[in-house]
């Protein structure tokens, strides 16, 4: 099982990505040739949402979308529609499913303080993973969501940031970090 970030997710719906090709290939295959699952989480969700209002006015999208959003959504004023029929397109397109839980959320002790236990779990991670926080938070989702879906792989195009922390990431947490 994959749990994918952010950037490929991103490089996959924009043909204007610098990786859109490879990205599509990857995981593709992934999907329809090795029928496995892709899992990412609601952060990622926040993150793409965050991209796509940002990329939308333009970027050109994958086809069907961008005939659609050319056809329908010409004024782009409905950004909540539009969000939500891409996130509906990848979800069937890719079979990903966007998971989370409210155990991550609950409040823990930390220095005399009550902070969400998914922070508390990245203070703890900062010391093993030198990585930006956004990152460090797709660290955190993949570790947890590991334990329930049994995710092994954590799908990325960072190359700067993912190839520096790799083998910890793979030593600490047993996850295998996957550089498209």
């Amino acid at each position: 099982m994959y749990y994918i970030e952010t950037s490929p997710i991103i490089a996959y719906l924009f043909k204007s990505e610098l990786h859109h090709d490879k990205v599509k290939s990857f995981l593709e295959y992934i999907v329809f040739n090795k029928q496995e699952k892709l899992y990412t989480s609601t952060f990622t969700l926040v993150e793409l949402v965050n991209v796509i209002n940002r990329k939308i006015r333009t970027d050109k999208l994958i086809e069907p979308l961008d005939i659609y959003i050319r056809k329908y959504c010409d004024d782009k004023s409905n950004y909540k529609a539009l969000v939500s029929f891409i996130i509906n397109f990848i979800k069937s397109k890719l079979n990903i499913e966007i998971v989370d839980s409210s155990d991550y959320y609950t409040f823990v002790d930390f220095n005399s303080m009550k902070i969400p236990f998914i922070f508390n779990q990245i203070i703890e991670f900062s010391s093993k993973f030198h990585i930006r926080i956004k990152d460090l938070l797709h660290i955190v989702y993949a570790y947890f969501l590991s334990r329930k879906y049994n995710i092994r792989y954590i799908i990325t195009i960072d190359v700067e940031n993912f190839s520096k922390i790799e083998t910890n990431i793979k030593n600490f947490l047993d996850l295998t970090v996957i550089i498209i």
